[in-house]
C-alpha cells in the first residue's frame, strides 16, 4: 500500500507539468506561425491605411518650451 502512494505521488507532477508545458509551446507555435505568415507576406491586409483627411483647427493646448 505505501508504494502505490509514492508511485502515484511521482506521477502527478510530471502530469501538472506536462498541462502548462503543452498548452505553452501549443501557443508559441500558432503565434510564430501567424507571424512567419504576416511576415512572409501570405497574410496581407488589402485597406490603405491613411491619416486624418484635414489638418487640425484647433490650437494645441500643451506648448513646451525649453
Amino acid at each position: 500500500m505505501g508504494e502505490r502512494g509514492r508511485s502515484t505521488r511521482g506521477a502527478e507532477p510530471s502530469s501538472a507539468v506536462l498541462s502548462v508545458v503543452i498548452p505553452v509551446a501549443l501557443l508559441f507555435a500558432v503565434v510564430g506561425i501567424l507571424a512567419g505568415l504576416v511576415f512572409g507576406g501570405v497574410l496581407q491586409g488589402e485597406n490603405e491605411r491613411s491619416g486624418p483627411a484635414d489638418s487640425p483647427t484647433t490650437v494645441p493646448t500643451i506648448i513646451i518650451e525649453p
